[in-house]
């Protein structure tokens, strides 16, 4: 064991190479999930320490855990027993941005929100918009393939990574592609590694693209009795418009987020839409007229953010969704499912009938534009009997309604199994093919992501 530690500080040095008790502890947890405390935490700040870290992994036989923020929801960044937590939080440079070429080059460790800030101040975009923006990093979005609010209109991370530096088995940095928008030479192999929750390699680098800024945005909080009324709605205003984003919240979520008591909903609102539109002027004024028509004689009162404060009180709202539910249940149960818009209504009915004969509370919000749920089960205490029947209840009902089990949170630890049976065995015993280029010693996050 010291000469693993001895090993480590060499490559890192004694302040990136941790091994005191409360850092092991600390970093055994995700935002859902205790794993055990790993053998070390290291803090790569360059992809020259990062190949070194997977040579010494390879030689030892010991396990990589690659992590952002730690804020997966599906325990895809804990530990597992005696593995190194590779830790990218201090490789943090936005090394590039470039006007011209639209384009942002950036490290693993840069938070979301910073890349955004910092893209607007010269007039672009980056669209993907996860609601863990304040904190979560790019590295994370890349290996959960992280859409979130405004996936709607532009899509998720996929659509915006151009390239990836990475470092594979072996501790080869494997270069994914040029920086450019359009490459039809060879296998896309940036793809692969989107989504893959540190299974495949350590991502060293990533190449963004990046939009113009939206000149005008507006957003639109509606009210309306019940969910059902709120979904039906929304469908309409897909017809309508593209919106930026359109979520959902429902009562249960309205009430634990303080909605109602803080004015921004009546007490009988049972349910809320935020709407959001961007574009030009003539455009978003165009497009709130005709949601407007949608919403007259549907909701219970709608109105529109009048400057950038007020469309930040609405936001917020969605925003602390998922915290101020553990306020509500220290012991939530966060899924992710994905349908289509269209079987929303079917499985929102479905859902009530699931979790009300065993009494287990609920809540439901999320991205109704492109039918990924949140579904958050409250339990009353740690061990609820009756919260992995209704889970499992929960994904026959994805299934059935042609979905899946996860549209952006992930596998992680919690889903293997579900994932093994989702996937069927010829895409798992190809995906388990394509582990065995890049991580030949199975290293990167094993027993994760993928059903191996």
């Amino acid at each position: 064991m010291a000469n693993i530690f001895l090993k480590l500080v060499k490559i890192f040095g004694n302040d990136r190479a941790l091994f005191d008790d409360a850092t092991l502890e600390t970093y055994s947890y995700d935002a859902r999930t205790k794993g055990p405390r790993p053998l070390a935490v290291v803090f790569p700040k360059s992809t020259t320490e990062a190949s070194n870290l997977v040579k010494l992994a390879e030689e030892l036989k010991t396990p990589l855990v690659a992590r952002g923020a730690g804020s997966s929801a599906v325990g895809g960044a804990v530990p597992l027993e005696n593995s190194i937590v590779v830790c990218f939080s201090l490789a943090n440079a936005i090394k590039k941005i470039s006007i011209e070429d639209r384009i942002a080059i950036v490290e693993p460790g840069v938070v979301t929100k910073q890349l955004q800030k910092a893209a607007e101040k010269i007039g672009l975009f980056y669209p993907p918009d996860p609601a863990s923006s304040e904190h979560s990093t790019i590295g994370g979005n890349i290996a959960t393939n992280a859409g979130g609010l405004r996936a709607v209109k532009y899509g998720v991370t996929r659509n915006y990574a151009l390239s990836l530096e990475v470092v594979a088995g072996g501790g080869r940095i494997v270069d994914t592609g040029p920086t450019v928008l359009k490459d039809a030479v060879g296998y896309d192999l940036t793809s692969l590694f989107i989504g893959a929750e540190g299974t495949l390699g350590l991502v060293t680098e990533a190449r963004l693209r990046l939009l113009p800024k939206p000149e005008v945005t507006k957003t639109i909080l509606a009210q309306f009795a019940d969910i059902r009324g709120a979904i039906d709605t929304s469908l309409e205003i897909l017809n309508a418009v593209t919106p930026c984003a359109i979520e959902i919240i429902d009562n249960s979520a309205l009430d634990v987020a303080g909605a109602k008591s803080a004015g921004l909903v009546s007490q009988d609102c049972g349910a809320a839409l935020l709407v959001e539109l961007d574009g030009s002027n003539v455009q978003v004024s165009f497009e709130v007229e005709k949601v407007a028509t949608v919403l007259d004689g549907r909701a219970l009162s709608y109105k529109i953010a009048l400057d950038s404060e007020q469309r930040e009180a609405l936001w917020g709202v969605r925003r602390g969704l998922s915290t101020a539910l553990f306020k509500k249940s220290p012991f939530k149960v966060a899924e992710d499912i994905s349908i289509l818009p269209s079987r929303i209504p079917d499985f929102v009915t479905r859902l009530e009938k699931i979790c009300k004969p065993p009494g287990l509370e609920y809540a439901v919000y999320g991205h109704v534009g492109d039918g990924n749920l949140h579904v958050n089960l409250l339990p009353k205490e740690q061990n609820d009997p009756h919260v992995e029947t209704v889970r499992a209840s929960i994904f026959e009902e994805a299934w059935r309604l042609g979905g899946s089990i996860s549209g952006e949170h992930g596998v992680g630890s919690t889903k293997v199994i579900e994932a093994r049976r989702q996937l069927g065995y010829q895409r798992a015993a190809i995906m388990r093919e394509v582990k065995k280029i890049f991580d030949p010693k199975n290293i990167f996050n094993p027993k994760r992501g993928i059903p191996l």
